[in-house]
């Protein structure tokens, strides 16, 4: 049952963009990103990442993309966390901050089951002479992981953006990501995600796709050996923070 309803949401996400297909050409890139993950106090989580995206199979930089992010643990299904990002591109440089709240829970034995949702904003770029009008967004994603047997992992998520402003309110981005993951060990985490975003209510509507090749690492000192509980488990290998869109 929870399957169905997955792949339904998932195939109205892409009877959405198909709707507004009167996008402009689809833009494709290639993204390589490493995060690394600190757990110095109890209930707290610390990141840092680098993405860079390049047009196409890295014929080009588009940008590159820095990440910092804390999170906290309130029990074992709500987490609380802020980030912020700084973008530096050949054209511009500019940030976004953003505060959520995370609910995870377990459907039986292997399946983890989230659900995010942020609010953020993002200014225009640092040197601008004109008048900067932050564009607020209320940012949903629905997620759903699921372990697999020799330490894989694989999940589906759906997304929505919708910006809020003193002109209106309007739907202007959604996403359907997918991926592939592999846990190494010793906190090391190799990952292969596929991204689709269309845009929507704009001048110019646009689509865009990327493959994202991730490297994520927790480099917190472990106090003692002993097996990672099921919460542990889902609470800190969601490293979708670094491979944000």
């Amino acid at each position: 049952m929870r399957t169905l309803l997955l792949m339904a949401l998932a195939s109205g996400a892409l009877r959405l963009s198909a709707q507004d297909a009167a996008l402009s050409p689809g833009e494709t890139q290639a993204w390589m990103s490493l995060e690394l993950e600190w757990r110095p106090i109890k209930r707290w989580t610390f990141s840092g990442a680098y993405v860079m995206r390049t047009f196409g199979a890295f014929q080009g930089i588009k940008g590159n993309y820095y990440y910092l992010a804390a999170r906290r643990k309130l029990n074992d299904h709500l987490f609380v966390d802020a980030k912020l990002r700084y973008v530096d591109t050949p054209r511009e440089a500019f940030y976004r901050s953003e505060v959520g709240v995370r609910v995870q829970q377990r459907f039986g034995k292997d399946v983890l089951y989230f659900r995010t949702a942020f609010f953020h904003e993002e200014p225009q770029p640092f040197w601008s002479d004109g008048p900067s009008v932050a564009d607020n967004f209320w940012r949903n994603r629905l997620r759903f992981r699921k372990d697999l047997p020799k330490r894989y992992s694989a999940y589906l998520s759906v997304e929505s953006w919708t910006r809020f402003r003193y002109d209106g309110n309007s739907l202007r981005r959604a996403a359907l990501m997918t991926g592939l993951r592999r846990d190494l060990k010793r906190g090391r985490e190799i990952a292969v995600d596929y991204l689709f975003q269309p845009e929507f209510n704009q001048r110019q509507p646009r689509s865009m796709s990327a493959v994202i090749v991730g490297f994520s690492w927790d480099v917190t000192k472990p106090k003692k050996k002993k097996k990672r509980s099921p919460e542990r488990a889902g609470e800190g290998r969601e490293q979708d923070d670094g491979r944000e869109h």
